[in-house]
């Protein structure tokens, strides 16, 4: 508190004091309360005194007017302040009535009917009061407080939970992300437009993901792939997500949670893999199998199935071993994985058996394509324990079709297709239309 302002409070304690007791001359009154409303004008700030021989709090504003005329007891007053506050006032209070110190300033918050006031005070030592001045530093209503409490309650669930939250702005194209989910990604906190972030992050048809909210705004549900900037992680993401609509119908804005499923999906991953050659396995290929004879019937969407079996597997156990066996079925089923489409499944049947299941296939094409991957067996070179051989195939393949009943139709065609490339002579492709 500077000289001008102390001078200030001084001379408008004289004048409350002269207002309390009254003035013998009728005459003067308004020129006191004139100069008082003049000074605390000035001030633009309510002005208050303590008097600790009577422990009462005295108020007076900045249009002059008193508050408690006749006084407020400190101790109710301080009733109103939460703990800490009250001790920080009666810590100030003894500190300046005990002269360890000039003068003081501190904050309080005071409750109302909607919500609080917060003060700042400044308080100094005069002759045997305390005087001081309180200005309003803002005030907060029920409403936003709950507002602010529910944003911090939110942030703080987002923090601490395995839910991400993202934002598409679709008019400006950027994409946001709440704190975690940027540190689990390892990328800055910021708004990113859509160029700076494929070029941050890999994410998995992200195009064909933005093509379909800007061709069509829905309620989608689906699973995302994202590789972090340093490429040494996948992570895969279940993600939910709607869409605010203008009143022409526009999109404008998305709104979608993540939740990482990264690590549930290895381990699904994993179960449904062949343990020796690392294609999937018969339990997963009756599952696809169902799905895709489903989706079938519904889309009329081309299938093929194709059946191999490796000719004279048995030679390769009796002959070199069953470790050798294992080499011939690894190498076979990578062969031929190096040869597929990343939309083809290959899977371990059972044995020496696998199949592959496809689409998209036009029907004079079924041949090429399958004969090709007979020849990529036949010409490739063995090795194990330094021996040298070859190893073919008989394959057979089948589609599904419209009188099908179930997949199992459409196997039994590529079951039968390879029992005739075995009669023909083994290391042959056949195939059932009918």
């Amino acid at each position: 508190m500077n000289k001008k302002e102390l001078a200030i409070l001084q001379n408008i304690q004289h004048l409350i004091q002269q207002l309390d007791c009254g003035a013998d001359d009728e005459e003067q009154k308004p020129n006191v309360s004139s100069f008082a409303n003049r000074m605390l004008a000035l001030s633009k700030i309510t002005c208050w005194r303590y008097e600790p021989m009577s422990n009462m709090l005295f108020f007076t504003d900045e249009k002059g007017s008193k508050k408690h005329p006749s006084g407020c007891s400190l101790t109710l007053f301080l009733k109103e302040l939460n703990r800490k506050d009250r001790q920080n006032m009666l810590d100030a209070f003894h500190r300046l009535l005990t002269e360890s110190c000039e003068e003081i300033t501190f904050t309080f918050a005071k409750p109302f009917k909607n919500g609080q006031h917060w003060y700042e005070v400044h308080a100094c030592r005069y002759e045997k009061c305390i005087i001081g001045t309180m200005c309003l530093l803002r005030h907060e209503d029920e409403q936003a407080q709950k507002a602010l409490q529910d944003k911090q309650k939110f942030e703080l669930l987002m923090s601490i939970a395995n839910v991400f939250v993202w934002e598409y702005d679709v008019g400006k194209k950027v994409f946001s992300a709440n704190e975690s989910l940027c540190q689990k990604l390892g990328v800055p906190h910021k708004t990113f437009p859509i160029k700076e972030l494929k070029k941050v992050l890999k994410i998995e048809r992200l195009d064909d993901f933005l093509k379909n909210i800007h061709e069509k705004p829905q309620q989608d549900h689906s699973v995302i792939h994202i590789t972090n900037p340093y490429g040494d992680m996948q992570f895969i993401f279940e993600t939910s997500f709607n869409s605010i609509i203008d009143n022409e119908g526009k999109c404008i804005l998305v709104l979608g949670t993540l939740h990482d499923i990264t690590e549930q999906e290895i381990l699904k991953d994993k179960a449904s893999r062949d343990d020796l050659t690392g294609c999937f396995n018969r339990g997963s290929a009756d599952v696809t199998l169902l799905n895709t004879f489903k989706r079938f019937k519904e889309t009329k969407e081309q299938y093929m199935i194709i059946f191999f079996d490796i000719d004279k597997f048995k030679e390769y156990n009796d002959t070199f071993g069953h470790d050798a066996g294992d080499y011939v079925l690894k190498r076979f089923s990578l062969l031929i994985m190096q040869e597929i489409r990343s939309s083809d499944r290959l899977f371990r049947w059972g044995g020496d058996e696998f199949l592959l299941l496809c689409s998209g296939i036009a029907k004079e094409n079924m041949y090429t394509y399958i004969d090709r991957l007979r020849r990529v067996i036949a010409c490739a070179q063995f090795t194990y324990s330094g021996k040298k051989f070859r190893v073919t195939t008989s394959i057979g393949a089948a589609y599904y079709y419209a009188n099908d009943t179930t997949y199992q139709d459409a196997m039994k065609r590529a079951d039968r297709s390879v029992y005739k490339s075995k009669l023909a002579g083994r290391n042959n492709a056949c195939m059932l239309l009918k």
